[in-house]
């Protein structure tokens, strides 16, 4: 009897020995395409499944990938942040921008109104000034032309 159950613990190991080595092809393979191609999500899944397995030896590197993995999303989390940080601090410079350029076009809009009512308030002071000396110089000719034509001697 002894006998009989060593010869099957002994086939079983042998049995048990084969399956141990295809795991570890199985995972060696799993492990080189995920070496090939890393950011792949199937090769990523099959790796995470491999390392899951009951036959997989807790020193197999594989079963470190799941942490590697955590620290890449969490790097990828972090990475997304900064970049809709960069990008929002961009659109509020644009934004900051483009008003500012509204603002100095409305501001020279309004400058141009401004010297534009300055320049004919000016204009109409002018006439006006033109106007009111020459209405003098008239006067005063006519003053002289009437003082002239009066006397007859000097």
């Amino acid at each position: 009897r002894i006998q009989k159950w060593l010869g099957q613990a002994k086939s079983m190991a042998g049995y048990r020995a084969g399956l141990r080595e295809a795991h570890l092809k199985k995972c060696a393979v799993t492990l080189q395409a995920w070496r090939r191609k890393p950011y792949q999500p199937a090769a990523r899944a099959a790796c995470l499944a491999v390392a899951a397995h009951k036959r997989t030896p807790e020193a197999h590197k594989i079963k470190q990938c799941a942490a590697l993995f955590d620290e890449e999303e969490l790097a990828v989390v972090k990475l997304q942040r900064q970049y809709k940080r960069l990008l929002a601090v961009r659109r509020v410079h644009l934004l900051r921008t483009e008003r500012a350029e509204a603002v100095a076009e409305a501001r020279a809009e309004a400058a141009t109104t401004i010297q534009c009512a300055i320049r004919q308030r000016q204009a109409r002071r002018l006439h006006h000034h033109r106007r009111v000396s020459r209405e003098k110089r008239l006067e005063a000719a006519l003053m002289l032309q009437r003082m002239w034509r009066s006397k007859t001697t000097f």
